[in-house]
């Protein structure tokens, strides 16, 4: 990150959500935080981000979100990107005021699985 300006600029703290979209609905998949960032006046830094996806089958019981992830895949057909959607607030602080605005779209990836050796692997309803 680059602040080119003649302030400092503190972020309290940077919260991630991710949901991935499923027939009309959007279930929670995971996240990450993010605390006590200084960017410095004139500096470039670079931040990791620790965020992780957590896929619970509790939370899907009908296997719903995995017989998606898996037809993305290209089990059973061709492929297709999968999408998880993302809110990011950022909660900073300039000069002596503190802001929390918010960040939300979408991300689309290829299937980082190869499942050209799947074998016989099939989704099934």
């Amino acid at each position: 990150v680059t602040n080119p300006n003649y302030f400092s600029v503190a972020l309290n703290n940077v919260k991630a959500t991710l949901k991935y979209p499923i027939n009309g609905e959007k279930e929670d998949v995971g996240g990450g935080t993010l605390d006590d960032v200084d960017f410095p006046s004139h500096s470039t830094k670079d931040i990791k981000f620790p965020f992780s996806i957590d896929y619970k089958l509790t939370d899907d019981p009908n296997y719903t979100i995995l017989k998606d992830l898996a037809s993305k895949c290209g089990l059973g057909g061709s492929t297709s990107d999968i999408t998880v959607d993302y809110t990011i607030k950022i909660g900073v602080r300039f000069l002596f005021i503190n802001v929390s605005p918010s960040i939300s779209n979408s991300y689309s990836f290829a299937c980082p699985i190869d499942t050209s050796n799947s074998g016989d692997l099939e989704v099934s309803e």
